[in-house]
């Protein structure tokens, strides 16, 4: 996928805001008693789960400079991990077990706190600013990754699977 690189920061709050609007109404249009299901991958509630870990770590290590380690929830650290595929695996885990009500409030949630650091940052941190856990990457690039590119990839996914009828990989 190709990085959409916004001019302003004005610019960049609405495609947060574009992507993350179209990935709720991706996941409204999955029936309650589909979010859960997961016969082989990943339920939309997972989906779920695994966005909002992402955006943690994106809200507690890239922008306010935490340790990944400690980016993540509960008392648990995050461990080191090879590759992103293995955090994955384990953020998948760690939320496995989380019910739906919880995820939902914690993905709402989750969300604004990171639209609202970002809302905070000057337009210099945000466009041409680098990680705070990661300089050889720009704040760009980590915000990016961490949004409305990872809700646009998903967004896509949930409706091949509520056209499918069918749950996603991981």
């Amino acid at each position: 996928m190709t990085m959409q690189s916004p001019q302003t920061k004005s610019d960049m709050i609405e495609l947060i805001r574009r992507s993350h609007n179209a990935l709720v109404q991706a996941i409204k249009e999955v029936p309650d008693e589909q979010l859960t299901a997961a016969e082989s991958g990943w339920s939309v509630k997972d989906i779920m789960a695994h966005i909002t870990a992402w955006e943690r770590v994106l809200l507690r290590s890239h922008i306010e400079g935490r340790p990944y380690e400690q980016a993540v929830e509960g008392g648990e650290p995050l461990p080191q991990l090879d590759n992103v595929d293995e955090i994955n695996d384990w953020f998948y885990h760690q939320s496995a077990a989380t019910p739906l009500e919880d995820v939902r409030m914690d993905f709402d949630s989750m969300y604004q706190r990171v639209l609202t650091a970002i809302q905070q940052m000057t337009e210099a941190d945000l466009l041409r600013g680098q990680s705070r856990v990661r300089p050889e990457a720009s704040m760009l690039e980590a915000i990016a990754g961490n949004t409305w590119e990872h809700y646009d990839e998903h967004a896509a996914t949930i409706r091949q699977l509520s056209a499918a009828g069918s749950e996603p990989q991981r």
